[in-house]
């Protein structure tokens, strides 16, 4: 149920890595193509590990494109994927997830939190951003008659975000060190030529830190980036 390769869209590029800590493992990532040539892009982190985990994952991605289907806008989506997955009797499973909507001609970015920490944004030559955290609701499958709000970003040319799990920010080296938010803010900022070569100088930097000690959770990268406007 994850991607076998990023979308290719017109004046956008994608990147995206998964690993999981087992092996199978309980985040998640994906890419919906919506009917109105919007395109849904997912990234979520399950409670649990190995394979209840990844079963509850598959339940999850059958879910949420039934509910960006019968849904035109992303929080109601989000609302009636809560509501739904609720009735599962998942006891005390739960999810975080951040759903992000683009729409591809004017760059807008519709973002839906559901307890999860909210994407890397870089607007042009400002400091980079984690926007709407005040608008982050509780994880899916904790309340489940709760009601999501949507936020806008708009990615202009050049600009790019990264959506991510936890198992980033607490990558931990063998003197149990976490990577820290800090220094993933620092390698976003970082100067690079395109979003694949952002996505990579993460990765790399994260390994840098890990140097080989065992990875204890699932890591789960995005990052969509819009291309620079020729001349």
């Amino acid at each position: 149920f994850l991607p076998s390769s990023p979308p290719e869209i017109p004046g956008y590029d994608f990147f995206d890595y998964y690993d999981s800590a087992y092996e199978v493992g309980g985040d998640y990532h994906d890419y919906i193509e919506l009917p109105d040539g919007r395109l849904a892009i997912i990234v979520a982190d399950v409670s649990g590990k190995g394979i209840s985990a990844a079963l509850l994952t598959a339940k999850l991605s059958a879910e949420m494109r039934f509910c960006l289907a019968t849904e035109s806008d992303p929080a109601a989506a989000v609302t009636k994927l809560n509501y739904v997955f609720s009735q599962g009797g998942w006891e005390d499973r739960f999810v975080t997830m951040i759903l992000m909507v683009l729409h591809p001609p004017s760059g807008e970015v519709t973002l839906v939190n559901a307890g999860h920490m909210p994407p890397l944004v870089r607007l042009g030559t400002q400091p980079v951003e984690m926007p709407g955290s005040e608008k982050a609701g509780l994880p899916i499958g904790v309340v489940e008659d709760f009601e999501y709000e949507s936020y806008p970003i708009t990615l202009g040319p050049g600009d790019s975000l990264a959506a991510f799990t936890d198992g980033f920010s607490e990558a931990m080296n063998e003197d149990e060190e976490l990577y820290g938010m800090e220094q993933l803010e620092a390698r976003f900022s970082d100067p690079v030529t395109s979003v694949v070569d952002l996505g990579r100088h993460i990765l790399e930097d994260v390994k840098r830190h890990v140097a080989g000690h065992p990875q204890s959770d699932d890591m789960c990268l995005v990052c969509v980036g819009r291309d620079v406007a020729p001349g």
